[in-house]
């Protein structure tokens, strides 16, 4: 059940999301990074049932968020071209990403132990949401 909550977030919420960050995706994607570095902060500090939930709950918020918002961004970006290459590629690299992610995250865990992917992910977030907020003042 812990495991599933933040699909079940993104599974309630994602309708409504999309009609909240349409118009705003790169606002919606700085916070789902900014979620996501919380929740996964929020895993090693829990010491308790609840406190756990509320970390699955917001990495939850921060997942759909991040998947509403690259859509459409995704989508923009496909705007006059041939989506199904574009998008092929998108699903190539985004697959590619989260083999690199587990790799990392097995390697940093043998080296340093079970916390280290959190940190780990923690740190990779955080990074995400600074890289996005400076692309708000780049040009397009």
């Amino acid at each position: 059940m812990l495991f599933a909550l933040p699909h079940l977030v993104y599974l309630l919420t994602a309708g409504r999301v999309h009609r909240l960050f349409h118009h705003r995706p790169r606002t919606g994607l700085f916070a789902a990074f900014a979620l996501v570095g919380l929740g996964l902060a929020g895993h090693g500090a829990a010491h308790t049932l609840p406190a756990f939930v509320l970390a699955r709950t917001v990495l939850g918020a921060g997942l759909t968020l991040g998947l509403v918002c690259l859509s459409v961004l995704a989508a923009a970006a496909a705007e006059g071209r041939p989506p199904g290459r574009m998008f092929g590629t998108l699903e190539l690299v985004s697959k590619g990403g989260a083999v690199a992610a587990g790799a990392v995250a097995a390697a940093v865990n043998g080296a340093f132990g079970p916390t280290a992917p959190v940190l780990t992910g923690t740190a990779a977030a955080a990074l995400a949401a600074l890289l996005v907020l400076l692309t708000r003042w780049s040009p397009r």
